[in-house]
């Protein structure tokens, strides 16, 4: 976390004390810091206060699913935390476009994708073709974070954000880029980005 020149908000939400129907404890703002040669992180902090209350984009999205998350109906729920990943990937994008790709879009994509897992503490493994880019995650980074916030009822919810983010972020970079993206939150899974081929497929 550096200067305040590389430093810009995203949104500003609110932090429950539990689902839907609680009360309203504090709020809590995404930033977006870096450049264009170092990369970018996101991260989460309570306005006003020191860097003591930043938390990562993976207790960020816990965070927000515990203010949605309640019985029955999900629909809402799930819009809302679509809504809010996209709002990310987006910001994102619009600073990524600066950075100078050694492969185009994909490789301007794939440059994006790693700030994601990076802001994320993620540990990943990334190969490369002409035309795919694949990142191998050893252990889910929502998991990982519920199981230090106690947040486990949460990540179900915080995936379809981290999915929101994944997609929305590479569309916005390159509308032909495909993202094939984990059908739920397991321990080890993989992302991958695909530019279109020759024949259109």
């Amino acid at each position: 976390m550096g200067s305040a020149d590389h430093k810009k908000q995203v949104l500003t939400y609110p932090i429950a004390s539990g689902g839907m129907g609680y009360a309203v404890e504090n709020e809590r703002t995404v930033y977006l810091e870096g450049d264009p040669e170092t990369g970018y992180s996101l991260y989460g902090q309570i306005p006003g206060t020191t860097e003591a209350s930043a938390v990562n984009l993976a207790e960020v999205l816990l965070e927000f699913a515990m203010t949605w998350n309640s019985p029955g109906d999900t629909s809402e729920a799930r819009r809302q935390m679509q809504v809010f990943g996209e709002h990310i990937g987006e910001a994102l994008a619009t600073q990524s476009v600066q950075v100078k790709p050694v492969n185009g879009g994909l490789g301007r994509a794939a440059g994006a994708l790693e700030d994601v897992f990076r802001s994320l503490d993620a540990s990943f493994a990334c190969c490369h073709t002409k035309s795919v880019v694949s990142f191998q995650l050893d252990q889910s980074p929502l998991r990982k974070a519920a199981e230090v916030t106690g947040l486990e009822q949460e990540v179900e919810l915080a995936h379809h954000a981290y999915g929101a983010i994944c997609q929305s972020l590479v569309g916005a970079i390159d509308p032909k880029l495909q993202v094939q993206l984990p059908g739920g939150p397991n321990t080890a899974h993989t992302i991958s980005v695909m530019a279109p081929t020759s024949n259109g497929r």
